[in-house]
């Protein structure tokens, strides 16, 4: 193993990050972290930032996301992924259905999925 390898793999185990605030590429990993901006409590699906734009998940168990969490995970692709919830200290599965949104166009569509007690938030 070369001295790079070993910095990254020290770097990702402490949680060094890099990148800016929002979907942060940890260190020697494809991990990112997200923010969870619009959660309902009436409704699976939710919306998070990145540093791209918003997303949409349909959370399918682990802990419930609250808005302001921080989710860590490789979270770069469609479909189910596994990943941790840094503020609340525990795992969760999400499927990820959208990538990409403007903030207008995500609460849109959680509006068409979730009904009218989908939008607004801290997003506002």
């Amino acid at each position: 193993m070369t001295l790079l390898q070993k910095v990254l793999i020290t770097l990702a185990a402490v949680g060094i990050v890099t990148g800016s605030p929002g979907a942060l590429a940890l260190a020697g990993t494809n991990e990112t972290r997200v923010t969870v901006t619009i959660m309902r409590d009436t409704c699976d699906y939710f919306i998070v930032q990145t540093d791209d734009g918003f997303c949409i998940f349909e959370w399918f168990g682990g802990c419930t996301p609250m808005e302001g969490d921080v989710l860590r995970g490789d979270l770069d692709s469609y479909g189910f992924q596994n990943a941790y919830n840094i503020t609340q200290g525990d795992d969760i599965k999400a499927f990820v259905e959208e990538y990409w949104l403007g903030r207008d166009e995500a609460i849109e569509k959680l509006y068409e999925m979730c009904g009218p007690d989908a939008g607004g938030s801290s997003a506002d």
